[in-house]
C-alpha cells in the first residue's frame, strides 16, 4: 500500500517536471481493489509512518489525502485507463467508480495536515 501511494506521489512530481509520466492506472486500481476486497485482512496501523519513510527516501511528500488525487495526474490516468488496464483486468470497472470509491478509503488512512500526528502542535 505504501509503495503504491509513494509511486503516485513520485509520478505526480515527474508529470509536473516533464509534462509526461508512466500511467499510474494500475496503482489506483490496485489500491482500490486491496482496500475494497482485502481491507479487513490488512494491518494498516503503521501505514502513515511507513509511507512517510518511503516518501523521504524518494524526496516526495504529502500534506493529506488530496495529494494522491491531483487533477493533472487523474486526467492522465483517466485517459490511459482502458489502454493500461483493459488487457489485464476482465470486467474493468470505470475510472470514475474506482476513484470515487478510493478517495474516501485513502482519506480514512492518511490524515490531512491539520490532523497529522507528526506535525508539531502550537
Amino acid at each position: 500500500m505504501a509503495e503504491k501511494l509513494r509511486a503516485i506521489l513520485q509520478h505526480v512530481r515527474r508529470l509536473e517536471e516533464r509534462g509526461w509520466s508512466r500511467s499510474r492506472a494500475r496503482d489506483y486500481y490496485d489500491l482500490w481493489h486491496l482496500l475494497g476486497t482485502h481491507r479487513n485482512r490488512l494491518d494498516l496501523s503503521d501505514l502513515d509512518a511507513l509511507l512517510r519513510e518511503k516518501c523521504a527516501v524518494r524526496a516526495v511528500a504529502f500534506k493529506g489525502p488530496d495529494d494522491f488525487f491531483q487533477g493533472p495526474m487523474l486526467a492522465y490516468v483517466e485517459r490511459t485507463w482502458d489502454q493500461w488496464l483493459g488487457p489485464l483486468v476482465p470486467e474493468l470497472p470505470p475510472f470514475e467508480k474506482v476513484i470515487g470509491e478510493l478517495r474516501p478509503r485513502v482519506a480514512a488512512l492518511i490524515p490531512s495536515a491539520s490532523e497529522d500526528p507528526h506535525e508539531p502542535t502550537g
